[in-house]
């Protein structure tokens, strides 16, 4: 039996850091909660029990958090950053779905977070 459309999900990560165009996102921290979905094929684990067939959660944490505590001036970028990264890194993956909520925006309103999504797919 094969099975498809296998997705590793990693979310709800939380991360304060220093993203933003306004001097003082540069100063202050803010709470950033960032999503992943990665394509991949994890068969060999999920038939074999085995983790060389699948990708470590911790590796793809570490990596999204390396990409995070670097700042940058819009989430939109971040969120390119971490799904080039998450290919880079890591070969078995195809595509991946990346969103960042940055809490609270600094903009005029009544509203809990801001988000951008984009997927990065693999060349």
């Amino acid at each position: 039996m094969k099975t498809f459309n296998h997705q590793i999900s990693l979310k709800g990560m939380k991360f304060h850091a220093f993203h933003g165009l306004i001097p003082q996102e540069k100063l202050v921290e803010r709470l950033f909660i960032v999503d992943v979905v990665a394509d991949t094929d994890f068969t060999n684990a999920a038939l074999n029990d085995d983790l060389n067939g699948s990708i470590n959660y911790q590796e793809m944490y570490q990596c999204i958090e390396k990409i995070v505590d670097e700042p940058v001036d819009l989430i939109e970028r971040l969120a390119q950053k971490i799904g080039e990264g998450l290919l880079n890194q890591f070969s078995s993956i195809t595509n991946v779905q990346v969103a960042i909520h940055k809490t609270p925006p600094p903009i005029q309103g009544v509203l809990d977070q801001v988000s951008v999504q984009l997927t990065v797919c693999r060349d």
